[in-house]
């Protein structure tokens, strides 16, 4: 039998897109990832069986799972450096208080869970809250894949980009621990799938431009 469906999303895409305006002025490189890693979430949603319900959730809770960054000071979201102790506590409030300022804008409570839970970890080790396994929504585990993924391919203030196979790498590595690992062995295998992909594609246009 399929998972329930969420409450209700009717009215929230323009409060969503409201909401991602903001995170967008306030860090452009905050926004910018978000936006950026819907359509992976999308399709890994997708692979892992969602419905269209919970595709949903996915796709809102995966635009505004930065948004509770509106309440980090700039110094400490854009430091370059390694952040302290203090710094971290900081910043690892964002989860919460993005959800909090979901559920003041009355987004669903689905959607506030996948953004509250984004950090936590398949084996209990994440935060805020230390759940495990399947205690933690599927949407979430889904977004945890993606987000860790974007933010090791792109340029971010405290890191140069790098190469996709070493996001990969850290992907694989971390299936069973701080993934989910069926949600890892399915990002896997849709990488590949887009590689295959750009190689079929730019084959293609070798052969037609010979």
């Amino acid at each position: 039998m399929l998972p329930r469906e969420p409450s209700s999303l009717a009215g929230i895409h323009e409060t969503a897109k409201y909401l991602l305006a903001h995170l967008n002025l306030y860090s452009e490189e905050s926004g910018e990832h978000s936006l950026r890693i819907c359509t992976l979430a999308h399709r890994l949603g997708r692979s892992v069986g969602l419905s269209a319900g919970e595709m949903l959730v996915l796709r809102y809770g995966t635009m505004l799972h930065d948004v509770g960054k509106l309440d980090v000071p700039d110094r400490i979201l854009h430091k370059t450096g390694q952040l302290s102790a203090a710094e971290s506590h900081t910043m690892r409030r964002h989860s919460q208080d993005g959800a909090m300022i979901c559920r003041m804008r009355k987004m669903p409570e689905e959607v506030c869970a996948a953004i509250l839970f984004h950090h936590e970890r398949w084996d209990g080790e994440g935060y805020p809250y230390g759940l495990r396994g399947e205690a933690v929504p599927l949407a979430s585990r889904v977004i945890a894949v993606v987000d860790t993924y974007d933010t090791i391919v792109n340029k971010r203030c405290f890191r140069q980009a790098q190469a996709v196979e070493i996001a990969r790498a850290e992907i694989e590595r971390c299936a069973g621990t701080q993934f989910d690992p069926r949600v890892a062995e399915k990002f896997l295998f849709l990488l590949d799938s887009i590689a295959a992909r750009r190689e079929a594609l730019a084959g293609g246009k070798v052969g037609v431009a010979a």
